[in-house]
């Protein structure tokens, strides 16, 4: 059986179970495409007897990047081009060697790009893993998520977490169990350190820095009044001395000005 894979989407694919497939704008197709120059119902894959013949206006659809009349034969390794969409066509081996190759490349990509974020598991069964969040992180049941979770209630691809100007934010990606954030369900949100997350029953804590304006706190120690400062001495050595003169020496002046000096703020 082959399979119908788009080259800039390979998570976009089909298997030719069927006996015929349809490609158009219209959302009555088994592929939907967008673009300029694509007809409501553009194109049509005959398969029979693992033979996959492409039917369509003369010169409407190119393969290998030449046009081709109304009635083509496909192979695998040919390339069909649709307006913008270009679609491979692969063996079960060919498709499962471009998986591998494309998760190898993403993997060395996340190797390189680190943040200061990442998930804590809080299920029982996952032994509280934690999961390093990149730039751009996708996680779900699927393989070929960043986040690779092995959990049937999970979807294939069920939220994107990306990381923009150190600070994080979550994005569903249309998920059939929801995406949760301190038990509200969301779409997207922006997350902190400590939000508890839960995707399908499975739940996560934010790991990451803390937020900025408690880091930014600054302890500023009271400056002394000097004037009110002297005048309270005044007074208290007024009423323990009644005949002794209010006057202040220059000494006891000195002392309280070197008191509010140590009182004030570097």
């Amino acid at each position: 059986m082959l399979k119908l894979q788009f080259k800039e989407n390979p998570a976009r694919n089909l298997w030719l179970a069927a006996d015929k497939v349809t490609l158009g704008s219209d959302a009555d197709n088994d592929i939907m495409l967008d673009g300029l120059g694509i007809d409501a119902f553009h194109a049509s894959l005959v398969i029979d007897d693992g033979k996959v013949m492409l039917s369509s206006v003369a010169g409407s659809c190119h393969v290998n990047d030449l046009p081709v009349d109304d009635e083509h034969r496909l192979h695998p390794e040919d390339e069909l081009r649709i307006g913008q969409h270009r679609i491979l066509i692969l063996t079960p081996q060919r498709a499962d060697e471009l998986r591998a190759a494309v998760h190898s490349d993403n993997k060395a990509a996340r190797e390189t790009v680190n943040t200061e974020w990442s998930l804590q598991a809080g299920h029982s069964k996952l032994k509280d893993k934690h999961y390093p969040i990149t730039e751009k992180s996708i996680l779900g049941r699927s393989r070929d998520c960043d986040l690779a979770v092995p959990y049937k209630l999970l979807s294939r691809h069920h939220v994107e977490l990306t990381v923009r100007g150190g600070q994080l934010y979550l994005q569903d990606l249309g998920s059939a169990n929801g995406s949760f954030v301190n038990g509200k369900r969301v779409t997207q949100a922006r997350l902190q350190a400590g939000d508890e997350l839960v995707f399908a029953k499975l739940a996560f804590t934010v790991c990451g820095p803390e937020p900025e304006e408690m880091l930014n706190k600054t302890m500023i120690r009271p400056a002394v009044d000097i004037e009110s400062e002297l005048k309270k001495r005044k007074k208290n050595k007024a009423a323990d001395n009644p005949g002794a003169s209010l006057d202040v020496t220059p000494e006891a002046d000195r002392e309280v000005t070197e008191t509010g000096r140590q009182g004030r703020p570097f």
